[in-house]
């Protein structure tokens, strides 16, 4: 079980869990009340079930109806922190290298200059294969967004219904891309 949550961390968090005290509740409340309670994604709402703050880091965990941190198949992770975008995708990159066999790709959207990183994860251990995509936002401030989609599957259930062609995964990667594209987080 340690396994799986380090497993979860690495390719959510991509690095250390800040964990602090907040001096106040009403502060704590405040902060809180800025972040929305759910989100859509194309057409499934995705409501919040975990946070994490302090004064340089913000974490959010939304998972759909039903759905627990710990046998998910679907999970959006709202990071803002105060790192730099090129400092981030390295780390992310370097942190998931361990659970990968293929390079991770990286679509650049000229238009806005969010940087998207596609990575494709195995945990065989636990019979667990995670697509993650994230998107990387510069926001104003010197702070930086990063937006995870997570969808995680047995590897066992994949390997045994081959009924997946090389297209339709590429179908489902693509649509998937399209939607984390248009995904606008409500900021504060």
């Amino acid at each position: 079980m340690k396994k799986i949550f380090g497993f979860i961390i690495i390719a959510t968090m991509v690095g250390s869990v800040y964990v602090t005290e907040v001096s106040s509740s009403e502060k704590k409340n405040k902060q809180e009340s800025q972040f929305p309670q759910s989100v859509l994604w194309g057409d499934e709402t995705f409501t919040l079930t975990w946070r994490n703050y302090n004064t340089n880091f913000v974490i959010l965990e939304y998972l759909p109806k039903g759905h627990k941190t710990k046998n998910f198949k679907h999970m959006i992770t709202i990071h803002i922190s105060s790192e730099k975008i090129k400092d981030a995708i390295k780390t992310f990159i370097e942190k998931t290298k361990p659970y990968r066999t293929e390079e991770a790709r990286i679509f650049t959207n000229d238009e806005t200059g969010e940087i998207m990183v596609d990575v494709l994860l195995f945990d065989k251990e636990n019979d667990i294969v995670e697509h993650n995509l994230v998107k990387f936002v510069s926001l104003k401030k010197g702070k930086l967004l990063k937006v995870f989609f997570h969808t995680r599957l047995k590897l066992s259930e994949v390997k045994k219904n081959n009924k997946l062609m090389k297209t339709e995964i590429g179908d489902f990667l693509n649509e998937r891309r399209g939607l984390l594209y248009e995904f606008q987080f409500p900021l504060p």
